[in-house]
């Protein structure tokens, strides 16, 4: 049986099974990804847990202990991503732990940055679910670390860039959609710029917002 309340920012647990001690709570998993990104997928961690990010080895030399680069934050679901504070190099090295109810778990197994793709498959959209004030779109194909993108066939030239926030769901972080605008999806990873590296998708397919159904 369940309590029927928690303290305020309590996560509930099964008193069957409780978490009161690190020994009994596993680590997450923080899904692979390359060079340059900017946010890494973490799963298999408690849904409402802390998840913070380390970085724990670095191909240019030592860091310090337990650097902290990702988070605190608070993940209502698997499969989020988590914000860096620094583009990750080649080898880098990071891991994750998860605290529940002020418990915390062990380090994670550590996830090696590997090197940038050359070229990255092209993520889709899903046309059917897109409608005037959302903020959200369906989108899939993104690997972890990767970025999306909307368009406003309006202003054809200025691409909007947002964040991955969960597998195949793309946060535009910006005004609600309209109708008449239209919706493509790029996998980018890495900032671009001069003396920057970056590998970007094909963009397609281009989708229209639908009204709002009556």
């Amino acid at each position: 049986m369940l309590p029927c309340s928690a303290a305020k920012g309590e996560i509930i647990i099964n008193q069957r099974y409780p978490v009161n001690k690190g020994s009994n709570l596993s680590a997450p998993t923080i899904v692979a990804t390359d060079q340059c990104s900017q946010r890494v997928k973490v799963t298999s961690f408690v849904p409402g847990a802390t998840i913070r990010i380390f970085l724990t080895a670095a191909h240019a030399g030592p860091v310090s202990p337990h650097k902290l680069i990702g988070g605190p934050v608070a993940l209502p679901v698997d499969g989020l991503a988590v914000n860096l504070t620094q583009q990750l190099k080649y080898d880098d090295q990071v891991e994750a732990t998860q605290t529940v109810n002020g418990v915390n778990s062990a380090l994670s197994a550590p996830m090696t940055a590997g090197p940038m793709l050359n070229s990255l498959p092209e993520p889709t959209v899903d046309g059917k679910n897109i409608f005037a004030c959302g903020v959200i779109a369906p989108v899939y194909n993104l690997e972890s670390g990767w970025q999306a993108g909307r368009l406003d066939h309006r202003i054809a030239d200025q691409l909007e860039t947002g964040s991955t926030v969960m597998p195949g769901r793309w946060n535009s972080n910006r005004v609600p959609m309209r109708y008449g605008e239209h919706v493509l999806a790029t996998g980018r990873n890495g900032e671009g710029g001069e003396g920057a590296g970056e590998s970007v998708s094909g963009v397609f397919p281009i989708v229209a917002v639908k009204r709002i159904p009556e």
